[in-house]
């Protein structure tokens, strides 16, 4: 009998043990999907946001060769969960005030943006493959591409329109929204020195809502103007390559639903166009780059990180100095972002 009751005691404490365990497993499952629902649908707080982005800057900064698929899927994920947190941020810091027309939040919205970016103009440099929020330069589908995360806050068509020219091998990026109260699509770019809001529609040229210079300076010679005002009478017949939503997985779902579909993350109807640039080997920047895409070291690209970071969040005093810390560094006098950090300088100390 004493036997028999040590059985069942036994068989009911292994059940008990069982049952706990697949609680507690239970409960972790719970934890990590809703950690990843906040991760997909939320930004990431700035103090998650900066330990971030600052112990993993040489990484998120520079690709590397011999990277396996998943440390580079791995590293694109984080580049775009820091991205889209900062754009939200941008969004929230900026308060505009009621009554403006939907061409004037816009044109305010991008002139903010204007000041925290330098483009291919200013400083000709070779693709960096790591965000504009982060990097603070960029080509013009990068550039135009944050102002379009930042957008799609208030927009609910948030998209990046390419204008080709195959017999000028040339090739230009910029953004467009719909709205709503103007029943059209409002289109933008901030690559050039003057920042643009317009029309454009097929058989009549661009119609500007909003022409403005936050930097107050002379152009740089780079910008070809006459060219560019003809991609703008022409962003209607471009295609759209990107389109941007304010969550990020809103944003990663987009392009999962694209892949399946028709085997690419871009849209479909924009895949030959896509190919045609490609083979063409499109740019619409300088041909020749000043900068050049040097490796920092690990403590500098950290520090650079740092400088990008008090910047967006608005601490300027902070961001100078450690703008000036890596311009000074003697590696990262000829590399693209030790430039960048010493024309950001420049804005700031101007300021």
């Amino acid at each position: 009998m004493r036997r028999l009751f040590s059985r069942s005691r036994n068989r009911n404490d292994a059940d008990g043990g069982a049952k706990r365990r697949r609680r507690w497993v239970l409960g972790a499952a719970a934890i990590l999907l809703a950690a990843l629902a906040y991760l997909l649908f939320a930004p990431v707080p700035e103090a998650a946001v900066r330990w971030a982005a600052v112990q993993s800057a040489p990484w998120l900064l520079e690709s590397r060769a011999g990277d396996n698929v998943a440390r580079r899927a791995a590293r694109k994920l984080l580049q775009l969960t820091l991205q889209q947190s900062l754009a939200s941020h941008l969004y929230d810091a900026q308060q505009l005030p009621a009554g403006l027309s939907d061409p004037e939040r816009i044109a305010r919205r991008l002139a903010a943006l204007k000041l925290i970016l330098v483009s291919q103009t200013e400083l000709p440099h070779r693709p960096i493959d790591a965000p504009a929020a982060l990097t603070g330069i960029g080509y013009c589908d990068q550039v135009n591409g944050l102002a379009a995360m930042v957008l799609a806050h208030e927009f609910g068509q948030s998209e990046i329109v390419a204008f080709h020219e195959p017999r000028e091998h040339k090739g230009h990026s910029f953004g467009r929204v719909w709205s709503e109260r103007e029943k059209d699509w409002l289109y933008y770019d901030i690559w050039p020195d003057e920042v643009v809001v317009f029309t454009s529609h097929e058989g009549a040229p661009a119609r500007f809502l909003a022409r403005l210079r936050p930097l107050d300076r002379t152009p740089p010679e780079a910008e070809d103007y006459v060219w560019l005002h003809h991609a703008y009478d022409q962003a209607h017949g471009g295609f759209v390559h990107n389109r941007l939503q304010p969550t990020l997985g809103g944003y990663l779902g987009r392009r999962v639903v694209n892949y399946v579909l028709h085997g690419s993350t871009a849209p479909g109807d924009a895949l030959p166009a896509l190919a045609a640039v490609k083979v063409k080997g499109e740019r619409s920047g300088p041909p020749r780059p000043t900068a050049q895409p040097t490796p920092l070291s690990a403590e500098t690209s950290r520090r650079f990180v740092e400088a990008r970071l008090a910047q967006l969040y608005g601490d300027g005093a902070a961001a100078a100095r450690l703008y000036a810390d890596v311009a000074r560094t003697p590696e990262a006098r000829p590399s693209t972002l030790g430039q960048t950090a010493g024309l950001l300088l420049g804005r700031l100390s101007a300021r």
